[in-house]
């Protein structure tokens, strides 16, 4: 997880050492442990289960270490979750036989259920590989998980100094239905935890490991429902917590009012899925969100003293120069009321509506692989897209990374926006080095 911390893999250890398991947490990127290093220090723990949660870019990483503690150790199951094999579990067990059992959606329930005992058969949501080789897979799992109910996630088996912030989850799911967005792994229903609940958790960590910082995020977005986070951002003030938190929504689902409660909570920062500047595309896109709302609520965000971070993606189904134009004039219209704004290329993750328009050539685009480690966020190296050259989305996201931060910029935005919080990436110099490389390649 590198130096993001990985909330899912948290509350499943959380789960497991309440039911009296014990538990042990590796973070091999943060660690910078090599695949042999990971193996060995799993075996040494004397594990019946290993479980993890790569995302898709990150799979073959995870069979390569689950090939060598089998290599090890045989008896050891390898047990895989998260958003990748929830959206293809069979064939990623085919694909990598070092995966013993997959996990489809939430994790805590299954994976109880395997620690104590039950037979891979009687546990639904699970896809495994029997003695003879064959892959089963079981009913879907029925029963949603209760977010209050669920033990605290064991954060006291992460060093939390070598993480920005700690995650913690309002809520889980999202109700949307993005194109490019895979809904398998939790759901769109969703589930609130109890406000007094969530900020009982909030404190302890406050006061256990002196954290500051949090994300609020979630499962991807909150609030969702305004009086459950009015009614979180009031807990937060009447325990009189000082912390600093930051989240990702919608713009329709803010007003003023509910911006100024979540100040005054301490919220410093929320990140806005805007996608593009293109009604056109929203809509073929599934987004739902009107551009003029959108204008309204960063402008709020401004006057009010929060950072905003707009996500756009260029290439996105029906994609043409023309709508990357719009997305770049929409991001400079509100230049002056937002401090940050990121420009991916779509990456078509599996169960998204996005791959299933790849692989049926449909909406210009095209699967160029599905070599998985082509997969990675925002890099666009998996498709190729009708309307565009090879390398053509590249050069346009650089433009549009250089016209945002660039023009028309007056020293002090630019300064605001080199130490917003989020900044970290308008730090790295190699990063800028490879943004100018795209203009010329």
């Amino acid at each position: 997880s590198g130096r993001y911390l990985y909330l899912g893999i948290a509350s499943i250890a959380g789960t497991l050492r309440a039911a009296g398991h014990e538990v042990v947490v590796l973070d091999p990127v943060a660690k910078k442990m090599s695949a042999a290093t990971v193996a060995e220090s799993v075996v040494q723990t004397g594990a019946r289960f290993l479980g993890m949660g790569p995302f898709t870019v990150d799979i073959h990483d995870a069979a390569e270490i689950a090939r060598q503690v089998k290599q090890r150790n045989p008896s050891i199951t390898t047990v895989l979750g998260g958003w990748h094999v929830s959206a293809i579990p069979a064939e990623t067990l085919a694909e990598f036989p070092a995966f013993d059992i997959a996990v489809v959606g939430e994790g805590e329930l299954p994976f109880h259920a395997l620690a104590n005992g039950a037979s891979p058969e009687d546990i639904p949501g699970i896809v495994f590989r029997k003695p003879s080789g064959d892959i089963h897979a079981t009913p879907p799992q029925s029963e949603l998980v209760d977010l209050t109910a669920l033990p605290p996630p064991a954060w006291n088996l992460f060093n939390l100094n070598d993480y920005p912030y700690v995650p913690v989850e309002p809520l889980r799911a999202c109700p949307f239905n993005c194109a490019f967005c895979f809904k398998g792994a939790t759901g769109r229903h969703v589930r609130e935890k109890e406000p007094e609940a969530l900020v009982a958790e909030i404190e302890e960590l406050v006061t256990r490991n002196r954290v500051r910082n949090f994300s609020l995020a979630g499962s991807g977005t909150f609030p969702v429902r305004r009086e459950h986070a009015m009614a979180v951002c009031q807990a937060i003030q009447e325990r009189g917590l000082r912390i600093h938190w930051e989240t990702s929504t919608r713009t329709d689902l803010l007003d003023r009012e509910l911006l100024e409660a979540m100040k005054a909570a301490g919220c410093y920062g929320i990140s806005f899925g805007i996608e593009s500047g293109d009604p056109h595309i929203l809509d073929k896109c599934n987004k739902g969100i009107d551009l003029d709302v959108a204008e309204d609520v960063i402008r709020l965000c401004h006057d009010i003293g929060i950072e905003s971070e707009l996500t756009f993606v260029l290439g996105l189904p029906y994609e043409t120069p023309a709508s990357i134009e719009r997305t770049r004039q929409f991001a400079l219209k509100v230049r002056p009321y937002s401090t940050l704004a990121s420009f991916a290329i779509l990456t078509p993750y599996p169960g998204t509506k996005a791959y299933e328009m790849a692989e049926r050539n449909e909406g210009g685009l095209r699967l160029k692989t599905t070599d998985w480690r082509a997969y990675a966020k925002a890099s666009g190296e998996a498709i190729a897209h009708e309307c565009f050259k090879e390398g053509e989305l590249k050069r346009y996201q650089a433009r549009l990374y250089l016209s945002y931060y660039f023009t028309f910029t007056s020293p002090r935005t630019m300064l605001r926006a080199f130490f917003a919080r989020s900044a970290v990436g308008l730090r790295d110099l190699r990063s800028l080095v490879a943004l100018l490389e795209r203009l010329v390649h």
